[in-house]
């Protein structure tokens, strides 16, 4: 498939967005403004994933891709989280510390549910991986008009805010809702926004643009209408996504789709550089978490500005060094490791 420098660009300041999120002491306007990354990355991943199925109009091998791309999400994701458990195992012997984590976490951590955390985003894309294809294909073959469609997902939304708000309600009295929340809202919810943008792609872009900022201005008049001070932290309402958070970070993450497209041109001396953003964004994503763990043990700074350089370059370095380690044992004649390599890698 031909790269879209767009999206590669739209990729990228959503990859950039969650680098500063795991920042300490972001200042509180800069917090507010990042939260389009999640969104973002959802957005530019489902376009990219939907072009693979639609535009070949067959779906005889449908199956047998998701489960690929399920695996190209699963196994670096359960590498990283052991190497991470590992290293913090191998630390607490030799420092005499306690170790952190006990056994729920660790099958938290490789359910992609909480655990060491950050890996949460993970299991998105699988439900995404899983759910989108099914609907997207089903609508089509459906017949259904294009208005019909967005009442389909207008219904479809009302019905996981309804589920949301009950199951938010009782999670403290039920145990199993915590499990609820982290799988069957966050299936439905990032499955009707991907699908959603799947057909307003597919709106002309004056369309696309008028959503985006009725979705913003929706957004700022419950600002007007609630306790604004208390609002401004939207990240309260993204876990699992409410209609507030969604109504900012679903607004801004199409905008930014939409002027990456248009100014995309302008950034052809930068391809090299978004097309390996882009191709490596799981293990930026991973080694910029790595460098979270490296900066909280050995650096007692508190200037974000300073934290968010060390994650963003040691990030990108690593995952540059990844690379070149993949090419060295690809070429090599150990056929067990190059396989290794090539699943996780």
């Amino acid at each position: 498939m031909k790269r879209d420098r767009g999206l590669d660009l739209s990729k990228f300041i959503g990859m950039t967005g969650i680098i500063i999120a795991h920042c300490n002491n972001i200042p509180v306007w800069i917090d507010y403004i990042r939260h389009y990354e999640v969104i973002t990355l959802i957005l530019v991943s489902a376009v990219l994933y939907s072009r693979s199925f639609i535009q070949k109009k067959e779906y005889e091998g449908l199956i047998l891709s998701i489960s690929r791309r399920i695996k190209r999400i699963v196994f670096p994701t359960w590498f990283f989280v052991s190497v991470v458990i590992g290293s913090l195992f191998i630390a607490s012997l030799i420092t005499n510390r306690p170790f952190p984590y006990d056994l729920n976490t660790f099958i938290e951590s490789y359910a992609m549910i909480n655990g060491i955390g950050y890996v949460w985003i993970m299991l998105v894309y699988v439900f995404i991986g899983i759910g989108m294809p099914f609907i997207v294909i089903g609508i089509n073959r459906s017949g259904l008009k294009q208005k019909q469609i967005w009442a389909l997902l207008c219904v479809s939304y009302l019905f996981y805010e309804l589920l949301r708000c009950i199951i938010v309600k009782n999670q403290d009295n039920y145990p199993v809702m915590y499990y609820i929340k982290n799988t069957i809202l966050y299936f439905l919810i990032y499955n009707i926004i991907s699908v959603s943008y799947i057909y307003l792609e597919k709106e002309k872009k004056r369309i696309r643009i008028s959503f985006s900022a009725l979705l913003l201005a929706g957004h700022f008049l419950s600002c007007l209408f609630t306790d604004f001070p208390v609002n401004i932290l939207v990240g309260r309402y993204k876990y699992p996504p409410s209609f507030f958070y969604l109504l900012y970070s679903f607004g801004i993450a199409i905008l930014i789709v939409e002027i990456c497209d248009s100014v995309k041109d302008k950034f052809a001396w930068a391809d090299r550089f978004l097309t390996f953003s882009s191709k490596n964004s799981q293990w930026i994503y991973f080694n910029h978490v790595l460098c979270i763990y490296i900066w909280n043990e050995f650096f007692d700074s508190d200037k974000w500005g300073e934290m968010f350089c060390f994650l963003f370059v040691g990030a990108y370095l690593l995952t540059l060094l990844n690379e070149k380690m993949v090419k060295v044992i690809s070429a090599g004649k150990f056929n067990v490791l190059k396989s290794f390599v090539k699943n996780i890698f």
